[in-house]
């Protein structure tokens, strides 16, 4: 299996290698399978009826489309010796195919005509994930992750070496997404992000590379890899990047000062919650405007630990405000470059 997307909590379709296409109607207890020849890479979907799939057919890459929910579909491009890694629609009209060598193709004319540019030679893209028209994500199989602000007319490289391929990128939002990967038969990896891509916290692990990850909302995602691995999450994946140092029930709820500080440009923030609660944990600026989140997620009674970087922000103080529906409480700390 090499991917998959959903479209509800009923319908989605996974796809992989040697003519596999299926679909399922009733939240993935059934798939059914819709078989096109050829090996393919992604699949990407508007609507129930509107859809494509990427791969090739020998050395040849192909980009396919459906208007009728995958009983039929219609060749829309091959391209000679060029495979294709990963397809994204932003609406009707336009769309984007990344793939080998750096390659970028972009449609305006709902996948009638293509134009060609490239990002990064030799790299070979994977997966492609707009959550607005004009902000996009593109990650390579080499652990590179490439953004742009303008609809694609600049890339700039914001990760360098994740330290295992990349292989599916999928952003709920400009901040906030997820990456599936890993490396073949060794290693497979789930990790997101909520500061846009600047850092990923590892949320699954697993020995056996994950190919690619789709989320429906905020709190429910489907991720599938070798050996047939289909996996799904109700709760976002979890908390990111915090550490539970301890299960036991603290007597009430604290913030200690972050350590070190000053700092650069990182630190440690710790807390405590004693029973289940929503909490939040966030960092704002001198003004008050709050510039990341730490953390909002429901956690269980326990000790807490999480890693700040600031390595892209200016010297300064910031705050940092721990808030639950019981408790909010604000620290001062100093940045020094």
């Amino acid at each position: 299996m090499t991917s998959l997307y959903f479209i509800n909590e009923n319908t989605g379709w996974i796809i992989g290698l040697v003519n596999a296409i299926y679909k399922t109607t009733n939240g993935g207890l059934n798939y059914f399978p819709q078989t096109v020849e050829g090996d393919w890479n992604e699949c990407f979907f508007m609507n129930q009826n509107t859809g494509w799939i990427i791969g090739q057919f020998g050395l040849t890459g192909r980009a396919l489309k459906t208007t009728n929910g995958g009983i039929n579909w219609i060749e829309k491009l091959n391209y000679d010796t060029q495979t294709f890694g990963s397809i994204n629609f932003l609406n009707d009209s336009i769309g984007f195919i990344a793939g080998g060598n750096g390659l970028v193709l972009k449609t305006t004319n709902s996948g009638n005509n293509w134009s060609e540019s490239h990002i990064y030679n030799p790299i070979g893209l994977r997966s492609l994930s707009f959550p607005t028209v004009d902000v996009g994500f593109v990650a390579g199989r080499q652990g590179k992750i490439f953004k742009t602000l303008n609809n694609g007319s600049n890339w700039s490289i914001i990760s360098d070496n994740m330290g295992h391929y990349v292989n599916s990128l999928r952003m709920i939002n400009v901040q906030s997404g997820y990456l599936a990967g890993g490396f073949e038969y060794t290693s497979g990896v789930i990790k997101a992000t909520n500061d846009g891509g600047l850092n990923w916290y590892e949320q699954y692990s697993t020995n056996l590379e994950l190919k690619s990850i789709s989320f429906i909302n905020a709190n429910t995602g489907y991720c599938v890899g070798l050996n047939g691995q289909i996996l799904k999450t109700t709760n976002g994946g979890g908390a990111l990047g915090i550490t539970q140092l301890s299960a036991e029930h603290p007597e009430k709820f604290t913030l200690s000062q972050n350590y070190p500080n000053p700092f650069n440009p990182a630190t440690k923030i710790r807390f405590s919650v004693p029973k289940q609660s929503l909490v939040k944990l966030s960092i704002y600026d001198i003004l008050g405007k709050e510039i990341n989140v730490l953390t909002n997620d429901f956690l269980q009674a326990g000790t807490y630990e999480t890693d700040f970087d600031a390595s892209h922000l200016s010297s300064g103080i910031y705050f940092y405000s721990l808030s639950t529906t019981d408790f909010t409480e604000t620290k001062k700390m100093v940045l020094i470059k």
